[in-house]
């Protein structure tokens, strides 16, 4: 989801996007691992890496990584902030898949798998799956090996055709269950749900394409995510959702394919 929204400094990004989590710093089965600073290059199979990235940066590291059609695409954007963003973004992705694949990032090739979605191999052949999403000046990176992920990361913010929103996107339990909400906390449920399904359609390959009435996730912040339920034959069956503890004022989460994670990696690189 976009919309016009104002511009996320730098500085705001340096204070309030420090990584946290809501359960164990140890790694283990079932923990969360939180790891600041340096790119860990080593990417094991079932491992998630999960990466927060503030784009308001210098461009300048970055312009040279990218693809002739990548500053294509740059070269489209009208304000001067959001191509700078663009760069960034696409620097610090294929910065990161250099680290896990030991390749130049400018030399990276993307290939098409699942519904076009956009993989790369190691030199054995192994896939590394990836996604990514931003918000403002803010940037979310999800990393596999041998299974699909999606990200979602949103500003919480006012939105007008809210009631459109659900009715044409979160399926009737969903919209049960926003009603539920206060006035005052309705928004914040409202992007917890949406971020958790976009998340999911972007890791099956659907995104907008797919039936988002066919499932349902919880618009609950306090409660997991879990697995999604399917209210219809769906792609959504055989995969985990969970929430990512976000920066102030923003809603993020993650889709993966199979079970739910036993280590997930989570940092704040200072890239």
């Amino acid at each position: 989801m976009r919309a016009s929204v104002s511009s996320f400094p730098e500085s705001q990004c340096e204070q309030s996007c420090e990584p946290t989590t809501s359960g164990p710093e140890s790694g283990g089965a079932g923990g969360t691992k939180v790891v600041r600073g340096l790119l860990h290059s080593e990417l094991d199979a079932d491992e998630i890496h999960l990466w927060y990235a503030c784009l308001d940066q210098s461009a300048a590291d970055f312009r040279s990584l990218l693809s002739p059609d990548e500053t294509i695409r740059a070269q489209r954007f009208h304000l001067e902030r959001d191509r700078q963003r663009f760069i960034v973004r696409r620097g610090l992705l294929r910065t990161m898949l250099s680290a896990y694949l030991h390749a130049d990032p400018g030399q990276l090739q993307f290939c098409c798998g699942r519904n076009g979605k956009p993989i790369v191999t190691d030199e054995s052949g192994r896939k590394i799956s990836f996604n990514l999403s931003h918000a403002e000046g803010l940037a979310l990176y999800g990393f596999t090996r041998g299974r699909e992920i999606g990200v979602d990361i949103e500003r919480v913010q006012d939105v007008p055709n809210m009631d459109q929103i659900v009715e044409r996107f979160f399926s009737p339990t969903e919209d049960a269950a926003l009603r539920t909400f206060a006035f005052s906390s309705r928004r914040r449920a409202f992007f917890v749900c949406w971020t958790r399904k976009e998340a999911l359609t972007k890791a099956t390959g659907d995104g907008l394409t797919a039936c988002w009435q066919a499932f349902d996730v919880s618009p609950f912040p306090d409660e997991p995510a879990g697995p999604p339920r399917i209210c219809v034959d769906s792609t959504a069956a055989g995969w985990a959702v969970r929430d990512l503890q976000a920066p102030l004022g923003f809603a993020a989460a993650f889709a993966v394919q199979g079970d739910d994670t036993r280590n997930v990696l989570r940092a704040w690189p200072n890239l």
